[in-house]
């Protein structure tokens, strides 16, 4: 296995069990904003052609706290299912393609399956609509500026 690509040739039948690490880039994550590797402790079940890939995504991003406008580093972690058969078995191509973008099932070539864009997916769903470096952030000073996480501003504002 490179990156996030298995080699289902090698894969012996049954459940297998994978450690995997990649770059951020490797799936089109910015480096900048996704410091880190992103790391996935896999458990692969092939039956046949059929395989089911279980994990948990492990990675930090790099975010802006839209309370105090600080750069701060949010551990994310996810859970990762995915669905393969094998492409064109008793199938129609509209079929697959259609359980395909529905996302219930995903179609290999019988050599490797690619699972990088659910990773990707998986990660970016986790990522807040409005992150905040801590619970309690009290924010910028809306008449100065001022950090107000470092003590009161001064400016009267709060008057």
């Amino acid at each position: 296995m490179s990156g996030f690509h298995i080699n289902l040739a090698t894969l012996p039948g049954g459940t297998s069990r994978l450690e995997v690490e990649a770059s951020p880039a490797g799936i089109g994550l910015a480096e900048g904003h996704w410091p880190t590797a992103i790391r996935i402790g896999l458990s692969l079940d092939k039956a046949g052609e059929q395989v089911t890939v279980r994990g948990v995504v492990r990675t930090a991003a790099r975010l802006e706290c839209v309370r105090c406008l600080k750069t701060f580093d949010l551990a994310v972690e996810t859970d990762l299912v995915v669905y393969a058969d094998r492409a064109g078995r008793s199938r129609h191509v509209v079929e697959e393609d259609d359980l395909e973008r529905d996302d219930y099932m995903k179609f290999h070539d019988g050599r490797t399956l690619d699972v990088g864009e659910e990773v990707r997916e998986a990660l970016l769903l986790e990522i807040p609509m409005a992150p905040h470096c801590r619970e309690d952030c009290r924010g910028l000073c809306p008449r100065c500026g001022a950090d107000l996480n470092e003590g009161p501003c001064g400016c009267g504002a709060d008057r």
